[in-house]
């Protein structure tokens, strides 16, 4: 603050010096303990997916439970790595821009600037939408409920009062079946159809 006049000089050594702590501090928390937090809740997850799995195979004899583990570890890895790409360019500019020998080297003039600064802000933001959608994307049981709905919109274009007559009943053999292809991990397997025939 200047003496005289009270202004915040905001181009001086030491409000330059607090503007890249402030920022070194907001990075850290919103995006390297974030960070540190999946890599930790997932390795934790899929170490337990694993353990699970063993056993499952061993005392259970569920052949699909390595299938099921690799869907938990292609989940995690998609969320994590969506975090990184959406977060990392916004990030790595917010720093930069406190870095006085890259701001006397860049040209903020150029229109492709301003460009480069919203399109990683935007993208960070977008991560808030692709969570969801990426939810979504890699859930079975959503999938699932998914194609169950359209099934009965297309069933109520078709015939409206069968529509409304099956709504509130139980779900169709096809859905029954889907259902338990969606077991847990400990489910023990059926034995193959020739064995009980003989």
């Amino acid at each position: 603050m200047h003496p005289e006049t009270r202004e915040v000089v905001n181009e001086s050594e030491a409000a330059a010096r607090f503007t890249f702590w402030s920022t070194i501090i907001v990075f850290t928390c919103s995006y390297l303990i974030t960070a540190v937090h999946l890599i930790v809740l997932g390795a934790a997850i899929i170490v337990r997916v694993t353990s699970v799995t063993r056993e499952a195979i061993t005392t259970h004899g569920n052949p699909q439970a390595i299938a099921y583990q690799r869907i938990v570890t292609y989940r995690i890895l998609v969320l994590f790595s969506a975090f990184i790409v959406c977060h990392t360019p916004f990030w790595i500019m917010a720093i930069l821009q406190e870095i006085p020998s890259y701001i006397n080297a860049v040209n903020k003039a150029s229109p492709h600037y301003p460009a480069i600064m919203n399109g990683a802000a935007y993208l960070m933001t977008a991560n808030s939408v692709v969570n969801p959608l990426l939810y979504a994307a890699v859930n079975d049981d959503f999938k699932l409920a998914f194609r169950s709905s359209i099934n009965r919109l297309r069933r109520w274009f078709y015939n409206p009062k069968l529509f409304f007559w099956n709504v509130f009943q139980s779900s169709t053999m096809q859905d029954d079946v889907r259902l338990t292809q969606s077991m847990l991990l400990t489910t023990p397997q059926p034995p193959p159809q020739s064995l009980v025939e003989d």
